[in-house]
């Protein structure tokens, strides 16, 4: 009935997974086969629809391994195989994790300008996170797709030789997959830290564009499938290794490039099909950057060095050493003016004067704090994690939220799991205690002027980590670039925590900073309204035991969580700065501070060449863990 109303056609997969639930990846090498397997089709046909210079076949590298990849063909009738298929493809599932619909693109992806603007480290540190998150929780499995009219959706990979199939596959251990993807990732970003800090003359050097929007091409690319459209190709010819042509091997191509002179690339049959017919089986994608399809002949042709990946997972050429900025070793080497308006989003000339024009006023120092915004709260505490406190077991208890007594409300189990506080006192102290710690961090005060950083040591990245164990620290360094400190009088700390930690009905008066923006705070006044005067007193008593853990505390008044500025003499500034000038003041509880920097920042500037040389050169070192490929 379908078929006698028009063409009808299904798409059928077979996925593979592992038992050992590792990630699996289809072999470069063996696609021919797989073609072979799953259309039932001769091997000769095979080879010529996977033969890397046939327009109908495109591979997919993933995490920029030559070896492993997927494909997609468009078989012609030729080799449509008994099952008529139309298309072909083959992946892997663990893009899923990157998975983001925007502007045309199925995945993360981020452009050349948006790294000359500084949008680097916060998205590669993301994705790292995602990769390191993959390692430890998501593998990936293997899929094969065939677009076959509808007759025949029944029969398609049914009857498949699953030793073969094995064959046509590679299995990783996970944190082998996703850890090259993570220290790919990190390399990149260290790369991208070292060019933003570099003099703007140096980075718009031709080479040091070209590194960049290579980075670019290389995150983008540790996901999806590398773009290789027009200005991607002149790109790949700047920024990979390049042979000569007569010494280079089919499979060390990254896209399709003559290996003659005088051969021109020619579709491998003679066949009366439209592809891109609107309506018919399948459309053939466009250029992966949708720029002209017309221009997707090799650029390599007719030049004795040709661009090429020999190392078997993508690297680029070598970086120019004992330079401030990082550009690439690339003689004689340049990209078209169209090319450049693509990556970039604007020419070379006004990537200067956009340079130039954020120069005019001193920019804002990235380590600012965002400590004018309300804080998130966390989420409540897993309770098989246990809690500091105890109160439960003592009789104590919130008092559910409160209700009128009409007799259309009526307290229901939904209710009660929608109650924000629903899971106990003790739960709910236990998170906003771990609040609180977070919270003063965060709102730790910036300095003066914008062009100045906070004075807060610990990085924004790591801020959300805070624990007790930073306020049990009387290592002040490791806290604060700059500090006032005072030894507090019993009294003092006391009164700090009756302002950090109000008495039930206590209420700021007049206008105050920091405790509306502080999470933990409005936590805190939220759960007294459903205590009694009994429990209230009992749950300070158990933060004013834990508060007397603590090393320091700020010195917090009655308006303010950070005071900066006092007439008190007898605050001192650990860094030696004269008395007066602004810093957080903070209390000890009953001893001095330390300031004993942890490691010699010489130490710490050194670590970054290694990771640098790391994408430049193919150099694994250190920082990469060993690869190891096995057989499913």
């Amino acid at each position: 009935m379908l078929r006698a109303s028009g063409e009808w056609w299904v798409d059928v997969g077979a996925e593979i997974s592992s038992l050992q639930q590792r990630c699996l990846a289809w072999r470069t090498d063996k696609h021919a086969s797989l073609a072979q397997l799953v259309l039932k089709i001769p091997a000769c046909h095979a080879r010529r629809i996977t033969d890397l210079g046939s327009s109908k076949y495109y591979r997919d590298p993933a995490s920029h391994l030559v070896g492993a990849s997927g494909f997609r063909i468009t078989p012609g009738v030729q080799a449509e195989g008994e099952f008529e298929a139309q298309y072909v493809q083959a992946y892997t599932t663990d893009k899923a994790l990157t998975y983001a619909l925007d502007n045309g693109k199925v995945s993360k992806y981020i452009t050349a300008g948006q790294l000359l603007n500084g949008k680097g480290e916060a998205y590669i540190s993301g994705l790292y996170d995602v990769y390191r998150q993959g390692a430890d929780q998501n593998f990936s499995t293997a899929r094969i797709e065939l677009r076959v009219p509808i007759e025949h959706a029944a029969n398609v990979l049914v009857d498949v030789d699953l030793d073969e199939l094995r064959r046509c596959l590679l299995s990783f251990p996970r944190w082998v997959w996703w850890g090259t993807k993570a220290w790919r990732a990190q390399a990149c970003k260290f790369t991208d830290d070292w060019q933003r800090g570099g003099p703007t003359d140096l980075r718009m050097t031709d080479s040091a564009l070209y590194l960049t929007a290579g980075l670019a091409w290389l995150l983008n690319g540790i996901h999806s499938t590398p773009d290789t459209g027009p200005s991607a190709r002149e790109l790949m010819n700047a920024i990979l290794p390049r042979v000569r042509r007569s010494e280079v091997e089919p499979h060390q191509l990254p896209f399709p490039i003559s290996l003659y002179e005088d051969e021109e690339m020619m579709d491998d049959e003679d066949e009366d099909e439209d592809y891109e017919e609107v309506g018919g089986a399948f459309i053939t994608r466009s250029a992966a950057d949708a720029e002209d399809a017309t221009q997707l002949e090799s650029l390599a042709r007719g030049r004795s060095l040709v661009p090429c990946v020999p190392y078997g997972l993508f690297f680029l050429r070598p970086l120019r050493s004992g330079v401030p900025v990082p550009r690439l070793v690339a003689k004689n080497i340049t990209m078209s003016d169209k090319a450049v308006r693509f990556l970039f989003g604007k020419s070379k000339t006004d990537i200067l004067m956009h340079f130039r024009s954020s120069q005019v006023s001193i920019p804002r120092d990235s380590t600012r704090l965002h400590n004018r915004t309300h804080q998130e709260l966390m989420d409540a505490p897993d309770p098989a994690e246990g809690s500091s406190f105890i109160l439960e077991t003592n009789g104590h208890e919130l008092d559910p939220p409160l209700r009128d007594d009409g007799s259309d409300i009526v307290m229901s189990d939904e209710d009660s799991r929608d109650d924000p506080l629903g899971t106990g006192l003790d739960n709910q102290m236990e998170r906003c205690f771990r609040q609180f710690f977070r919270d003063v961090i965060k709102l730790v005060p910036n300095r003066r002027h914008a062009r100045d950083g906070t004075y807060c040591a610990i990085p924004r990245d790591q801020l959300e980590n805070t624990t007790i164990a930073t306020f049990q620290n009387a290592n002040l360094c490791d806290i604060f670039n700059d500090v006032q400190w005072l030894v507090a009088t019993g009294e003092e700390w006391k009164q700090c925590f009756d302002h950090l930690w109000p008495a039930k009905g206590v209420k700021k008066e007049g206008t105050v900073q920091n405790y509306g923006n502080a999470a933990y705070y409005k936590l805190w006044e939220a759960m007294t309204e459903r205590m009694t005067d009994d429990t209230a007193k009992a749950a300070r008593k158990s933060l004013w035991e834990l508060f007397n853990t603590l090393e320091w505390a700020p010195n917090a008044l009655c308006d303010r969580i950070w005071a900066t500025r006092s007439k008190d003499p007898r605050f001192k500034h650990t860094t030696g700065i004269s008395k007066g000038t602004p810093a957080p003041q903070v209390l000890m509880r009953n001893r001095r501070p330390t300031w004993t920097p942890r490691l010699p920042r010489r130490l710490l500037v050194s670590f970054y060449p290694i990771a640098h040389v790391c994408v430049s050169t193919g150099t694994i070192g250190s920082v990469h863990p060993p690869i190891s490929i096995n057989s499913l």
